[in-house]
């Protein structure tokens, strides 16, 4: 009961040093709470999670690649009929590829592209020179476009099955240079020579990014998507699997994520120019998904030991000016009988108590709220503490508590009852 009254008597006398030690205690669990959270969920996230992705690999053209090796400064200047890639060129090397990887395909699929001679009666946005129709052959192929993804601004897409040939869907800048809107009638003019064929525009669209025309082959201001049975009623579907008049975009689907680099490397053993590159947009979606948590965790992997290493040494520093002038108290302690572990005990807990009480001020506070402060920091991955890190937090307040009651029971070996007895002696003689 006595080293509780003094205890309390201590922590209400020095008020200041009972706040700042609650407030450092909190934020030190705090801090540990929410910084191992965030380590912690951005190394599941690029082990456990990235590893059971299963990616969809698209074979594509690296345009700005052949351009530079042409020596053109524009698309344009470049047959690209001769760098295509056909369809019996893909099924060798996929094949072979497979063959030699073992790695089954779990899925595949395709957008074409062709050339339009024109709209009838239509201006094209300033800057743009060609009109393509890209027609897809499944929702996939579509979430796969390779100019990225789009919002819808009116309508709806055509559709995937028979009933939506005769429908499109047009970007926003061909909309709005002509004042379509949806359910208008445009005429196409598929190629030259051909007569023009009437369909409907079920929707109208815009990129949610930026695009390069002539990187990606087609002008964002002029791609018109449909499905494959558009291509096919214009009658510029290609037949021959070995026709180069249209551009193939196909993607197939790998197991694991570092299957596609076994993929790559077997294509390109096979025959695949190096032209072509092998683009994951599921690894590039995910990747730039937890862009964010990933840089936030290196910060934390610097954060989290340097607050602690403060904190340490703040808390040290606070122990030594407390106890700086209690060499007399000490020895009067041990002149009645007390031990030195009892006094160091008795110094502990003048401390003890608000160190627990912040540490679990602080280690509650911030774990009932990690997800809404990782949100806080632009993290849109899911944040939140586990089991493991809880005990890390609870097992480092403990650790803090014995480190303080060491350092307490050192401070009583620094003092002895000669020293307390002859320093009593030397003040009576003066």
């Amino acid at each position: 009961m006595f080293v509780l009254q003094n205890a309390w008597s201590a922590m209400r006398h020095h008020r200041w040093r009972t706040l700042g030690l609650t407030l450092l205690a909190a934020l030190v669990a705090g801090g540990m709470m929410v910084g191992l959270s965030i380590t912690s969920a951005a190394h599941t996230a690029q082990t456990t999670e990235y590893n059971a992705l299963q990616p969809i690999v698209s074979i594509r053209l690296d345009r700005t690649s052949v351009m530079k090796k042409a020596g053109a400064s524009k698309a344009s200047d470049v047959d690209w009929s001769k760098h295509q890639l056909t369809l019996s060129k893909f099924l060798q090397y996929a094949q072979t590829a497979s063959e030699q990887t073992q790695i089954q395909f779990t899925t595949a699929f395709y957008s074409e592209t062709a050339t339009l001679d024109a709209i009838q009666d239509a201006k094209l946005p300033q800057g743009s020179t060609t009109l393509t129709l890209t027609g897809f052959s499944e929702q996939a192929a579509l979430d796969n476009a390779i100019n990225g993804p789009f919002t819808l601004v009116q309508g709806k897409f055509p559709g995937f099955d028979t009933d939506s040939a005769g429908k499109v869907m047009v970007p926003q800048a061909l909309a709005q240079a002509n004042h379509w809107k949806v359910s208008d009638k445009i005429s196409i003019i598929a190629k030259s020579g051909a007569q023009p064929t009437e369909v409907t525009i079920s929707g109208i669209y815009q990129n949610k990014q930026s695009v390069d025309g002539d990187a990606t082959g087609l002008d964002p201001q002029t791609a018109i998507y449909s499905s494959r049975y558009e291509l096919a009623q214009l009658g510029i579907k290609m037949q021959d699997p070995d026709a180069t008049t249209n551009y193939l975009d196909i993607s197939v689907g790998v197991p694991t994520p570092e299957d596609v680099a076994k993929i790559d490397k077997a294509m390109k053993k096979a025959g695949l120019s190096n032209d072509f590159t092998l683009v994951s947009p599921t690894l590039d979606k995910y990747n730039a998904s937890i862009a964010p948590l990933v840089q936030r965790a290196d910060i934390a992997r610097i954060a989290l030991p340097a607050l602690i290493g403060i904190a340490a040494l703040l808390l040290l520093i606070t122990l030594a000016l407390t106890w700086k002038d209690a060499n007399e108290e000490i020895g009067m302690l041990m002149l009645l009988g007390r031990s030195r572990l009892a006094i160091a005990w008795q110094f502990f807990m003048q401390i003890m108590p608000s160190v627990v009480v912040g540490w679990i001020i602080g280690a509650l506070a911030c774990g009932f709220t990690t997800g809404h402060i990782a949100q806080a920091l632009g993290i849109t991955h899911a944040v939140t503490p586990s089991l493991s890190i809880i005990g890390t937090v609870v097992w480092s307040g403990i650790l803090a508590l014995v480190v303080t009651l060491v350092f307490a029971w050192i401070r009583t070996l620094m003092v002895t009852k000669t020293a307390v007895l002859g320093s009593r002696l030397e003040v009576e003689h003066e």
